[in-house]
């Protein structure tokens, strides 16, 4: 009895076995076997931020079904992928036609899945190339069909394509080595170019130290132009360089470019202003620079004409270029006009109307000093220094300067005019240069003369010589107040 109870059970056991092998057969669909129903091929949903992190080294393959298709190159996510690369695969079962889908990375749908594309149908071989571009990700899969229709899908594989860097964007504004620049420079450059005409921004960089860059100035321009917005330091010299970055993340970096910033703080305004001379009932044009009124136009009171004189103790006084001694034939000289009177030096100590005077080395120090002239340069002797300050200190009148470089700007009002100067016998350099008289005098050193004219490259310098002036030479005078 006992026996045929442990019969019956073991009859049980195995009907009851057989009927679960059959129920999860039936509810089986072989991995990677296309519904036939729907007869579609159906994208795996794959975060492609999660697929990047599967190693290299993983061969994808279909398991169980009738047919496994194993991708075997390029691996998975292998990168720097020729663009002439071969999709190659393999399959367990022999006579099946295979179709190829290729997805580009940037044509994801709204969840991040590949959006495939048929790019090869029916086609027998394992292998297949496809048209390939830069930088770009690709997703691809292979669906091979049976003769008698059934389809079984591999899994997906990726991989990327090389991305070539976007060309060095080129530094326009300001240019290398500009000098007198704003504050607040609008930074330009020359566009990149992107072999695979992918988007592109830019960064800029700026440093007070060669070489030397930490934080950037702005990241992720669209367009070819930033203009700061933070003030930058008067007098410093700054470095610059633009990189740019494609949305591939590959860069290239641009050549330094260097600028100095105007030294002066133009938030003390130049206020002009006007002078009557009672003596003669002259108007003078008038400009306050820094904390000093000048006179912005050269001295013309003339109450003698002096050609024939040779004494060298006694005031005397010339216009350019007149060779009589009436007053009123020269006052109606054009060059009297223009440029005013030269005077020698004994004139010059006592010519300036009353309430202003000649002024002294230290005052046209101030006055250059504050137009940008470095220490260095003051206190140097007879060297042409800084076209920056020449150029603010020119009128741009080119009518009366022979040459007039486009740098010149008459910034500060002062209105320099090239009036020459005169000699016992000649009058010389009108149109090329500007010579005023200053008070300071040693009997070692000679006086002091502040000149503007041309340096050796043709472009406007301001100078000053102490030195030992022969007490005929004539020059102009700008006087400043009291």
């Amino acid at each position: 009895m006992k026996e045929g109870r442990n019969e019956w059970f073991r009859a049980g056991f195995a009907t009851c076995m057989a009927a679960m092998v059959v129920l999860f057969l039936c509810q089986t669909v072989a991995v990677g076997q296309v519904d036939q129903s729907k007869k579609r091929v159906t994208a795996p949903v794959i975060n492609p931020s999660v697929a990047k992190k599967i190693p290299k080294q993983v061969i994808p393959s279909s398991s169980g079904g009738e047919v496994v298709i194993t991708l075997l190159s390029p691996a998975m996510g292998q990168k720097n992928v020729p663009l002439d690369a071969l999709l190659q695969w393999n399959a367990t079962l022999p006579g099946l036609k295979f179709d190829v889908y290729l997805a580009k990375q940037r044509n994801l749908d709204a969840s991040g899945n590949p959006v495939y594309q048929l790019v090869s149908r029916g086609q027998t071989a394992t292998t297949f190339q496809p048209a390939l571009v830069d930088a770009e990700i690709y997703y691809w899969k292979i669906v091979a069909k049976k003769v008698d229709g059934k389809e079984f899908a591999s899994p997906m594989g990726f991989f990327k394509t090389p991305n070539a860097p976007p060309l060095p964007a080129q530094p326009e504004q300001p240019a290398l080595g500009a000098l007198n620049v704003s504050t607040l420079p609008d930074l330009k450059w020359e566009p990149s170019v992107d072999p695979e005409n992918n988007r592109m921004v830019y960064t800029i960089f700026l440093s007070t130290d060669r070489g030397q860059y930490s934080a950037p100035l702005a990241r992720d321009i669209a367009g070819n132009s930033y203009q700061t917005i933070t003030p930058l330091r008067h007098g410093e010299t700054y470095y610059w360089k633009v990189v740019t970055r494609d949305d591939a993340h590959a860069t290239s970096e641009s050549v330094e470019f260097s600028f100095t910033v105007d030294p002066v703080n133009w938030s003390q305004p130049i206020a002009a202003g006007s002078f009557t001379d009672t003596r003669d009932n002259k108007v003078y044009r008038t400009v306050k620079i820094g904390n000093q009124e000048w006179m912005a136009e050269n001295l013309a009171y003339l109450p003698a004409v002096n050609n024939l004189g040779t004494e060298s103790n006694i005031p005397m006084y010339k216009v350019y270029g007149y060779s009589g001694n009436q007053v009123a034939e020269a006052r109606s000289n054009s060059n009297y006009r223009n440029y005013g009177v030269l005077y020698n030096w004994n004139a010059a100590q006592e010519v300036c109307p009353a309430g202003w005077h000649l002024p002294s080395e230290a005052e046209w120090n101030e006055l250059l000093g504050f137009l940008g002239m470095t220490s260095g340069e003051l206190s140097s002797n007879f060297s042409t220094m800084s076209d920056i300050v020449a150029d603010k200190m020119r009128e741009t009148d080119t009518n009366r300067w022979l040459l007039n470089p486009p740098t010149v700007n008459n910034a500060s009002h002062f209105d320099a005019r090239p009036s020459g100067f005169a000699n016992q016998a000649d009058y010389l350099q009108l149109g090329t240069t500007a010579l005023w008289w200053s008070s300071t005098w040693s009997s070692s050193e000679g006086i002091v003369t502040v000149g503007l004219g041309y340096n050796q490259q043709n472009m406007s310098g301001i100078s000053k010589q102490r030195a030992i002036v022969y007490p005929l030479n004539f020059y102009a005078i700008r006087c400043v107040k009291d």
